[in-house]
């Protein structure tokens, strides 16, 4: 999709909290985050919300994941994956509750090629077989 997704969406993105809590330079863990799963009824591994974070501050936390986008005013498709770009969220119980697995400790000038390189990473149309997941993996295989 065209912008990662953005096209033709109104308003503005959302709220980022790096002002708050600003991405330190020392080296940090980073973390792909496996989220619970849904509770919807048929909804299987496929349907797990997977995303790359690391943690800036106290229960503050730079994410790079694809977001659903769901706009009726928008142009079709909808609901559709977004990128908005990195994102600090604070205080998300989400991210408490998310499953972390180690990708290795990076400096900030490694977590800002992360953030580059996650602007490259097409976002696909929605299509019943592509996700997150599929995003992830391809910023992955960049990172290498």
């Amino acid at each position: 999709m065209p912008e990662q997704g953005r096209v033709g969406l109104g308003g503005l993105a959302p709220i980022d909290n790096a002002w708050q809590a600003p991405d330190p330079n020392v080296e940090l863990q980073v973390f792909v985050l496996v989220y619970p799963p849904p509770t919807t009824p048929g909804s299987g591994p496929h349907d797990v919300h997977w995303g790359l974070a690391w943690e800036v501050a106290k229960d503050a936390w730079r994410h790079v994941e694809l977001e659903t986008h769901n706009d009726l005013q928008a142009p079709p498709p909808q609901p559709r994956y977004v990128y908005w770009g990195a994102r600090t969220k604070m205080g998300a119980q989400a991210t408490a509750d998310a499953r972390k697995i180690l990708v290795g400790s990076m400096s900030l000038a490694k977590r800002l090629e992360i953030e580059s390189l996650a602007r490259t990473i097409p976002v696909v149309e929605p299509n019943g077989h592509w996700n997150c997941q599929h995003w992830l993996v391809a910023l992955i295989g960049e990172m290498l």
